[in-house]
């Protein structure tokens, strides 16, 4: 595991094939399902830029390595998107977990995270296991249709419902409705996150 400090080296090492870490609340333990986990993690923790949460001209600008924490107790968060917060998980978790890790977190379906050729990762030449898979244990898709993997993240509709939009940086920077983060079936979710603004 790498923990640069600075932007550009952890962009340097994501391009070579590496994966972003943030609070490392949920990476770390579905790394043990994936069956072809990234040979190197990037923690962003340390990277200064992905921090602050400041007010800017064009509006609230929360970097994507804040922990949820953070988040809730800055005097100039939004009531909606604190409370929306102190919902997530405990104060440990949102002590450690960030903004663009609740963002970016992997889908809740079993099938999904454990590398079955679903909807969700192929498109409609897949079956959803979810609705056509072994409910027993898994799932309970009662007349369900399609893909039922849906985002985790508790900060995404808050975010969306405020018209925030996502900065996305890589070899090129870019920016997006926080809508925009989430895909239909076959189509990955977008690269990692650097900061959300609203």
């Amino acid at each position: 595991m790498h923990a640069p400090a600075g932007l550009t080296e952890a962009l340097d090492l994501l391009a070579g094939g590496a994966a972003p870490l943030g609070g490392a609340t949920d990476a770390l333990v579905e790394r043990r399902r994936e069956a072809r986990p990234a040979p190197v993690l990037v923690s962003v923790a340390a990277v200064t830029r992905l921090r602050p949460i400041e007010r800017t001209a064009d509006g609230l600008r929360i970097g994507a390595a804040a922990t949820l924490a953070e988040l809730a107790e800055h005097p100039v968060t939004p009531r909606a998107l604190a409370d929306a917060v102190a919902t997530i998980a405990s104060p440990q978790v949102r002590n450690a977990a960030t903004v663009g890790g609740n963002l970016m977190q992997a889908k809740r379906c079993w099938f999904f995270r454990n590398g079955f050729d679903c909807y969700k990762r192929n498109g409609a030449t897949s079956p959803c296991y979810a609705v056509l898979g072994d409910h027993r244990f898994q799932h309970a898709a009662v007349d369900g249709h399609r893909c039922q993997a849906v985002t985790p993240s508790d900060l995404a509709t808050v975010l969306v419902a405020l018209d925030a939009t996502v900065e996305i940086t890589g070899t090129a920077t870019r920016t997006v409705p926080v809508a925009g983060l989430y895909t239909g079936p076959g189509r990955p979710s977008c690269a990692t996150a650097s900061s959300s603004r609203r």
